[in-house]
């Protein structure tokens, strides 16, 4: 089993009760750590948070500035009272903010790890804001934890591989934004100490689980990280993409299989975007990609070949990849003929010409199912 990587799930919890739940189901789904975020608790449940014990995995009281996308205080000296109010807890793990809250001599009493330090970069930060972060001392025996937002091509043409970097010092560099779910499937194989997950998924429709729109659930993020030989990945890419079901569709449908594979959504921010992605997914173990608005017409362009189906319709909805060639295919066009067939069966289609149009701006259809 593969542990290099530990999963910390960030409770959604508001109060005692709910974090209680929560605890025990994602220790089941295979969390390491549980990180339960104070400044989104009211302060008499803050007061309670003592009662978690005895709890089967670590805990860490996270107190999230405003500054930095939290609930919580930014003035030092609020924060040094928020924290007292929970009495300064030798049971858990403290996350502090570097830039505002004053650090210890040592990050770990007996030989456990009692200090985090975190920065949480805000949009419109700088390649020298992150470098910055990342030569800035922390106490010996502290997690130094650095987040930073990064579209898809900043991530493949920098971050990730400083991520990798920072790694052998210890150092756990993620990213939010577009590359935050490409981070985190790979995160293994960059050596990154602590990835950061969701409870376990909920389907469709029903309350996010995300404190943080870049996570995975930790019900999907073990048994990939487990998997020996490593499993497949696959993803589907639009923009937006935030909506799909698609990756709540597959997993569930591997659950019913018994199958292990990690499927994601991910957002390019541009034809080109997209075009360059694909060959770093095909390298970093994805099989393929489903494709949707916008990229549909650029599917086939970006793709080393294209199939009939395609080709016809002139836009593609699924890549696959084999070594280095990109497979273009559209799948629309035969569930179209597929039920047409039917209504002919059945005498509900008379035969004559019609046209639609695909979902995603796919372009006709119909001159393919006459």
């Amino acid at each position: 089993m593969n542990r290099s990587t530990q999963l910390v799930v960030t409770l959604t919890a508001r109060n005692l009760a709910e974090a209680r739940g929560e605890l025990e189901e994602v220790v089941r789904a295979g969390a390491d750590l549980v990180e339960v975020r104070l400044d989104r608790w009211e302060d008499a449940e803050r007061r309670r948070v003592r009662e978690l014990l005895p709890s089967p995995i670590p805990l860490l009281l996270t107190v999230r500035s405003r500054a930095e996308g939290g609930d919580g205080p930014d003035d030092p000296r609020d924060r040094e009272m928020l924290r007292r109010s929970v009495a300064d807890p030798d049971w858990a793990a403290l996350d502090l903010e570097a830039a505002r809250d004053p650090l210890p001599s040592t990050g770990a009493v007996a030989g456990s790890t009692r200090v985090w330090v975190s920065t949480h970069l805000v949009h419109g930060a700088t390649g020298a804001d992150l470098e910055r972060e990342l030569r800035r001392p922390f106490p010996p025996g502290a997690v130094r934890k650095i987040v930073v937002p990064a579209t898809l091509s900043a991530g493949l043409n920098g971050v990730f591989a400083r991520a990798q970097e920072a790694a052998r010092s210890g150092i756990t560099l993620l990213t939010t934004g577009p590359a935050g779910p490409l981070e985190r499937a790979w995160a293994p194989r960059l050596g990154i100490p602590f990835v950061f997950a969701s409870p376990p998924e909920r389907p469709p429709g029903r309350a996010d689980r995300r404190v943080e729109p870049a996570q995975l659930p930790v019900d999907r993020l073990r048994p990939f990280y487990a998997a020996d030989p490593p499993a497949p990945l696959f993803a589907v890419l639009g923009r937006p993409i935030d909506h799909s079901w698609s990756p709540w569709i597959h997993h569930h449908w591997w659950e019913k299989e018994s199958r292990t594979g990690l499927y994601l959504a991910l957002e390019p921010d541009s034809p080109a975007e997209f075009a360059g992605l694909l060959p770093r997914l095909a390298e970093g173990g994805f099989r393929g990609v489903n494709v949707t608005a916008p990229y549909k017409l650029t599917a086939p362009e970006a793709a080393t070949h294209i199939e009939r189906s395609a080709e016809t319709v002139g836009s593609a909805n699924t890549l696959t990849f084999r070594g280095s060639e990109v497979r273009a295919d559209n799948t629309d066009l035969t569930a179209v003929r597929r039920r047409l067939d039917e209504l002919r069966a059945t005498d509900a289609w008379g035969g004559s010409a019609w046209a639609s149009s695909a979902p995603g701006g796919a372009g006709p259809i119909g001159r393919g199912g006459r």
